[in-house]
């Protein structure tokens, strides 16, 4: 089986109404248009049927007595001089012209859907109903959980059983990924229910307001095990990750291959960050900051606690989060200056702590553009000049714990990938075609192929970034514009910033206010 994903664009741009209108239209006849060619080559392939059928009989055709016209096969014909020739059909020939015509009427029928799939995912036409749908559905899981607790319970684990068993028989393992997958519609309306039943209830959204409730309580136990003091240092890498950027897909593989160094324990550079530097013609610096997902180590400010602190609805909680911290400080001591220009990418909890600095230090540093990939950020309250451009999958439980559907705006835009499995050697017609539409897919990289796995990896978001792409979505474009001219200017170096926690006097006093 290969790995496709499938991409759609939400928001990033505020078309016309003429314009929607058009390409609405566009799609219409293009589906009509592939629906009659279908329908064309379906009366091709009956008629070819009925001439293989013909040609197994004995039957003889007359053209004088039939009627028809005289054709190459066992047919009587008198010739008008009183004699009578006998000539022979070729089968063969009529049938396989019938199958060629047929092939490329199915495959023009695929192209044109294909045209129109592509056209309405790079406009967003599906988007404004899917949002609404996602967001009821939300509402409805949110209150079916208030209502009867243990019936939902129930269903929602009987989902999950039912996904882990599909996983059982087709794939002979135990993975916990089919059971996510087979909830994935659930987890952002489960993650507001639960977060309603622990959080203040002030009218604020779920998620936010439980994650303040319980990091009230966690950041306080893990002062106490971690420690509270945060020491941050420049670092020297074992294999330096990052390289000069073009756009954001190469920002993407800089994140990536970051990531991969941090998971990598043989040489301990956990928690550590890049700070890429830009400077244009006329001297003016441009940062470019690449921040890692949760490591887990004991010692490390980007661990599984920090999480609830950055998700929560209190701004001085957030800021004062141990990751956040350790990269505003990493910023500081880089040497970047609050009118300089900042762009961040990050992944999972790295994708959060971008969004908190573009939030909740929009004071002290000048954030213009973060990108997101896996991180559930739609409850963050963005500073005005800070472009957004988010990157989830379908089926992967982190960027749903947000319980919210990222805002659209021409200056937030949300990519959604959805992972297919597709059979190798799928079978294609005569022209190429293969009605699966994998033509219009993207394939996860190799060393993804094979099991089905959490798609909270950077393989997939890197692999759905591509698809959108490749949708040429004048949406995606002036994001990544805006990315590129945020670092405008030469690359000019990347240092690396390592934070490690230990017990000391906590440097930020908290704020218990309970402030949006």
């Amino acid at each position: 089986m290969t790995k496709m994903v499938r991409s759609s664009i939400h928001g990033g741009a505020q078309y016309a109404t003429a314009t929607l209108d058009l390409v609405h239209g566009i799609c219409s006849r293009l589906g009509a248009c592939a629906a009659d060619l279908k329908a064309q080559a379906i009366a091709l392939s009956n008629a070819r049927m009925r001439v293989a059928v013909l040609r197994t009989s004995t039957l003889q055709w007359c053209p004088e007595q039939n009627g028809m016209a005289a054709l190459r096969a066992p047919v009587c014909e008198s010739s008008g001089f009183g004699r009578s020739l006998h000539v022979h059909v070729e089968y063969l020939r009529l049938t396989d012209h019938a199958e060629s015509a047929r092939s490329q009427l199915h495959a023009l029928a695929v192209q044109c859907e294909r045209i129109a799939d592509v056209l309405a995912r790079a406009y967003g036409l599906y988007s404004e109903a899917e949002a609404k749908s996602r967001m009821a559905t939300n509402r409805a899981l949110q209150w079916a959980a208030r209502v009867a607790p243990a019936t939902m319970a129930k269903f929602t684990i009987a989902q999950a059983l039912g996904g882990w068993l599909y996983g059982v028989v087709t794939e002979g393992n135990f993975s916990a990924a089919h059971a996510l997958n087979a909830i994935s519609w659930q987890q952002e309306g489960l993650m507001r229910a639960a977060s309603a039943a622990i959080g203040l209830h002030d009218g604020q959204s779920p998620v936010p307001s439980g994650a303040y409730a319980i990091g009230g309580i966690s950041s306080r136990a893990t002062n106490l095990i971690q420690g509270d003091a945060l020491t941050v240092e420049s670092v020297d890498p074992h294999e330096p990750s990052v390289a000069p950027v073009s756009d954001m897909g190469g920002a993407l593989a800089n994140l990536r291959r970051l990531s991969a160094a941090n998971a990598d324990s043989t040489h301990g550079e956990y928690a550590t960050i890049a700070i890429s530097r830009y400077v244009d013609a006329d001297g003016r610096r441009s940062w470019l900051v690449t921040i890692p997902g949760t490591d887990g180590n004991f010692d490390s400010p980007l661990g599984w606690e920090q999480n609830v602190e950055l998700m929560s609805a209190n701004a001085m909680q957030r800021r004062n989060a141990d990751s956040a911290r350790m990269v505003a400080e990493a910023m500081r001591q880089a040497g970047i200056g609050r009118d300089e220009r900042v762009a961040l990418i990050g992944h999972s909890q790295g994708g959060i702590i971008a969004a908190t600095l573009a939030s909740d230090y929009a004071d002290e540093y000048r954030i213009e553009h973060i990108v997101t990939a896996g991180s559930p950020i739609a409850n963050h309250p963005m500073g005005k000049g800070t472009w957004v451009t988010s990157i989830e999958m379908e089926d992967e439980l982190v960027a749903a714990l947000d319980g919210e559907v990222n805002p659209r705006s021409e200056q937030w835009l949300t990519i959604r990938g959805e992972v297919r499995n597709v059979a190798d050697g799928s079978p294609a017609d005569a022209n190429g075609a293969v009605d699966d539409g994998t033509a219009a897919m993207t394939a996860v990289d190799q060393s993804h192929q094979g099991k089905y796995e959490l798609t909270h990896d950077l393989a997939y978001h890197t692999a759905a970034y591509e698809n959108a792409l490749s949708l040429g979505s004048e949406a995606l474009a002036n994001h990544d514009s805006h990315f590129m001219a945020t670092i405008h200017g030469d690359y000019m170096e990347t240092t690396y910033w390592s934070g490690r926690m230990e017990h000391g006097k906590h440097d930020i006093e908290m704020d218990d206010t309970h402030t949006q």
